[in-house]
């Protein structure tokens, strides 16, 4: 095909090409050219009860305060009635939620790490010493957990008799890993 060589477009050509903008879409790109400059831009082209009836703008305010008041307050009111009884039943609800959660995070001590939990024996303790569970085992690293609000003390103790060097913000991969995502993990580097 040899785009250099221009000719002009047959009248078929032309019409199948060049379409009018409806004017529902020319209000659309109205509304967004105007939004340019003014983000807080409204549009309503539908006319209210009393642009239809062409009313005395002294007179709307009088008339809008009778129809609240003849047809509509009573039902506002008792929606807002049903909104009150079922704000308190979203208070007990939410008050019971955040007990058992508090309940369980006493239980399971602040952990709901999803990951599962590995354990590993010390040599250099006794077997009356606690367990350090580790997420992760590789050949020159240890990754205890990814939850860095834990109490390090443990891990500590555990990656000095290991003879590493403890990192409060290592990451999860194995060391010859080409693609690792930045999370903070507890981890032991071992030599």
């Amino acid at each position: 095909m040899d785009f250099t060589l221009q000719t002009k477009l047959s009248k078929t050509e032309w019409l199948s090409i060049e379409k009018p903008v409806s004017p529902d879409e020319m209000d659309i790109i109205k509304v967004i050219m105007d939004g340019y400059n003014d983000i807080n831009i409204r549009f309503n082209k539908n006319h209210s009860f009393f642009q239809f009836l062409r009313m005395d703008t002294e007179k709307v305010k009088e008339f809008e305060t009778y129809f609240y008041q003849e047809y509509f307050h009573k039902e506002i009111e008792r929606i807002m009635d049903d909104v009150n009884k079922n704000k308190k039943i979203i208070y007990i609800v939410a008050g019971l939620v955040f007990v058992v959660g508090i309940i369980l995070t006493f239980v399971f001590g602040g952990s709901f790490s999803s990951a599962p939990q590995k354990t590993i024996d010390i040599p250099e303790r006794n077997d009356t010493a606690p367990q350090i569970p580790f997420l992760y085992d590789y050949k020159t690293k240890i990754v205890y957990t990814t939850d860095t609000t834990v109490k390090k003390d443990a891990y500590i103790g555990d990656c000095e008799i290991r003879g590493g060097f403890f990192n409060v913000c290592g990451n999860t991969c194995e060391p010859t890993a080409k693609n690792c995502a930045k999370v903070c993990a507890l981890t032991c580097e071992v030599k």
